[in-house]
């Protein structure tokens, strides 16, 4: 139980990290044009 539990927050903490990313990408496009 306590196994999944970690998965699960661990397939959230990836895809929070995607999105971070994803919003520093978008920021830095921003500023070269």
């Amino acid at each position: 139980m306590q196994k999944t539990w970690h998965r699960h927050d661990y397939s959230w903490s990836s895809g929070h990290t995607f999105f971070y990313f994803l919003f520093k990408t978008l920021c830095f496009s921003l500023k070269t044009s």
